[in-house]
């Protein structure tokens, strides 16, 4: 069975928001662990550098995904504000 979205995309874009601060979460540990086992190797602090940087691309990730979502709220409440006042007139 075959779901219709007629004419509203909120969904489509809630989905498409929240996939992309999971990739962007995912990318950035990614980096973090890659970039700290070439510092470890070059230092010779085997976990150390590949655990901080993984801890702080995630720690990077999740600060970009609220600021996205601070970002959604304040469209959304000017969306919502503008069309009100479109409704009164």
């Amino acid at each position: 069975m075959a779901m219709k979205f007629t004419g509203n995309d909120d969904l489509s874009k809630a989905l498409a928001s929240a996939g992309e601060a999971v990739l962007a979460i995912a990318v950035l540990v990614a980096l973090g662990v890659w970039g700290g086992n070439w510092l470890d190797e070059k230092f010779h602090t085997q976990p150390l550098c590949a655990v901080l940087l993984a801890l702080l691309g995630m720690a990077a990730g999740l600060a970009r995904m609220v600021v996205k979502a601070l970002q959604a709220e304040k469209e959304s409440a000017k969306e919502e504000k503008s069309g009100n006042k479109d409704q009164t007139i």
